[in-house]
């Protein structure tokens, strides 16, 4: 008897429960529906009733004369428009990096094209018979002339080469420091950092060489490239982040690097090397200091800092040749 009564009760509370839940379910279903969202693009909307019913909110999803709609109980239309805005702004947000992270790669190949068409120009000049000999006497970097005063020349002779094997060197370098710089900083910003702190090692070097002394070649760019990574790497890392010890592994790896790169061969400007390296490292710290610096830099400042290196190299071969 008492099992019966037990069993009774139970029923009862199910029963109850049941009834419960029936009633609530015709609450809503009597609750006044509002539109939440409308488009004519049916795939957005499938997204925003899918991210409704990931939330559990009740919605329904019907075509009118080409025009989608999104329709919610009128109880439940400010969570569901909530979910919605965040929804929109974590898509615009992902969208937004996407952009920029396309824009970047392009920006560095476009860098390093550049850099090639204008070594590429040069050497190609250089080999004419016409007037070749001239452009390499005129551009090339002299001591004797530094002191007169023709600062040019820092400049252009970044951009002579003595032979092919000596281009093709360069280029292969360039290309890997030009291409980490750019992505690290952007590529205006990255290729005015290179090209100044290049012009600067010219100048260093020149000014501590006798009066005959002559060198040409973008390797001194090439390890100004490798400065302004060392002093971004070694900046960028926090001492929070790691031991100070380790902080300072991007220094000590560069200038292991630069000591096996940049040290060797029997043409090797080995001063030339060691001034572009240190510029590079100055201009790199200097950089690392700006406010909003790299590629949180709007595209019009790369733009900017890009021609500026374009127009720099025009002049300085303009002043030479005239």
């Amino acid at each position: 008897m008492a099992a019966a009564s037990h069993w009774l009760q139970v029923t009862r509370y199910f029963r109850g429960l049941v009834l419960r839940t029936q009633k609530l379910e015709q609450d809503e279903a009597d609750q006044p529906e509002v539109v939440v969202a409308k488009s004519q693009e049916p795939r957005f909307m499938r997204h925003l009733y899918l991210v409704l019913c990931a939330s559990e909110i009740r919605s329904t999803l019907r075509c009118d004369h080409g025009t989608w709609h999104l329709r919610v109980n009128a109880s439940d239309l400010a969570q569901a428009q909530q979910e919605i805005d965040e929804y929109q702004l974590e898509i615009s947000t992902t969208k937004s990096v996407t952009q920029t992270k396309i824009i970047a790669r392009e920006s560095c190949v476009l860098g390093v094209c550049v850099y090639a068409l204008i070594l590429g120009a040069v050497m190609y000049s250089q080999d004419s018979k016409r007037y070749g000999e001239f452009l390499t006497t005129a551009g090339q970097m002299q001591s004797i002339g530094l002191r007169e005063g023709q600062w040019w020349r820092c400049v252009t002779a970044l951009t002579l080469h003595q032979d092919a094997a000596h281009l093709a060197g360069n280029l292969a370098m360039g290309f890997v420091y030009g291409w980490m710089v750019s992505n690290r900083l952007g590529a205006g910003l990255g290729w005015l950092g290179i090209t100044l702190a290049a012009s600067l090692g010219n100048l260093l070097s020149g000014l501590i060489r006798p009066d005959g002394h002559i060198s040409i070649g973008a390797s001194t760019a090439v390890f100004a490239g490798l400065g302004i990574l060392v002093a971004e790497a070694t900046i960028a890392t926090q001492p929070s982040e790691i031991s100070k010890t380790r902080r300072w592994l991007p220094l000590i790896s560069g200038c292991v690097l630069f000591a096996w790169t940049g040290t060797g061969g029997t043409r090797t400007d080995v001063l030339a090397h060691l001034a572009g390296f240190c510029m590079g490292t100055a201009i790199g710290v200097a950089i690392c200091k700006l406010p909003n610096r790299g590629k949180r830099w709007i595209w019009a400042h790369q733009l900017a800092c890009g021609l500026f290196v374009i127009g720099l190299v025009v002049a300085s071969w303009m002043l030479a040749i005239t």
